[in-house]
This record gives C-alpha cells, sequence and structure tokens, in this order.
C-alpha cells in the first residue's frame, strides 16, 4: 500500500472542500470516513480503501457545506464548527421570483 503526504505533492497548506454534506445517508460511508479523517488521533494515517492508499490529513483545513447540518451524525456534529450563513430573505426570493416569470414570459 502507498502512502501519500501532502508534501509530497509540493503543498503543505491543503484545504478539503465537500459540498452538500447533508446530502450523504446517515448510514453511508462518507460519515465514517468523515469521522475518522477529523478524528486527531487518526487522520495522520487515514487509509483510502478504494485507491488503496494511506493518506496524512492531519494538517489538512475541512471546508464542508450542508443544507440540514442537524441530519449529520452527532459524534460527526461535535467535531465541526458550525457557521450559519443565512438564506435569502424573503423580499429577495420575491424578487427572484418576479425576474423568472419575467423572462419565461
Amino acid at each position: 500500500m502507498k502512502s501519500i503526504k501532502w508534501e509530497d505533492m509540493g503543498t503543505t497548506d491543503s484545504i478539503s472542500l465537500s459540498n452538500f454534506l447533508s446530502c450523504f445517508r446517515q448510514n453511508a460511508d462518507p460519515y465514517t470516513s468523515l469521522l475518522e479523517i477529523l478524528n486527531p488521533e487518526e487522520n495522520e494515517n487515514f487509509t483510502d480503501h478504494y485507491l488503496d492508499i494511506k493518506v496524512d490529513f492531519s494538517q489538512v483545513i475541512f471546508i464542508l457545506t450542508a443544507n440540514e447540518p442537524l441530519n449529520m451524525l452527532e459524534p460527526l456534529r461535535n467535531r465541526l464548527e458550525i457557521i450559519e450563513v443565512p438564506a435569502y430573505i424573503e423580499q429577495e426570493k420575491v424578487k427572484i421570483i418576479l425576474a423568472e416569470r419575467a423572462t419565461v414570459n
């Protein structure tokens, strides 16, 4: 099994972006993998079973997005710093709908 370090790829400042985390099913493997990657005791020697390689995630910053963070497993939610970004306000939604209707007609 090959082992990969970020330094081998020419970087030490790594950021990982995962979009729509709440779309994963709660029993799905991505949750288990994320729990392992975010665990400081395990993330230095994470095994990607699909690629059959070991990866060091200990110096990686993870940015995850989720529409419904409450749907995440509690152990995963407890390892995250959740920053809520407000959605459109009512007036913005109405403006978007009216603009869409104008382009359709």
